[in-house]
């Protein structure tokens, strides 16, 4: 999965991963770090 920072929207610090599940390609934003290195993988 490929994953990075995007920047800063407020007091948030947006992050986002994308990875293929099957057919489809997933695009994940969060601002929650956790979030985006479980879905990494």
């Amino acid at each position: 999965p490929q994953y990075g920072f995007l920047g800063q929207v407020g007091d948030h610090n947006v992050s986002y991963t994308a990875f293929v599940a099957g057919v489809q390609t997933v695009l994940l934003f969060s601002d929650d770090t956790e979030v985006i290195e479980a879905a990494s993988g």
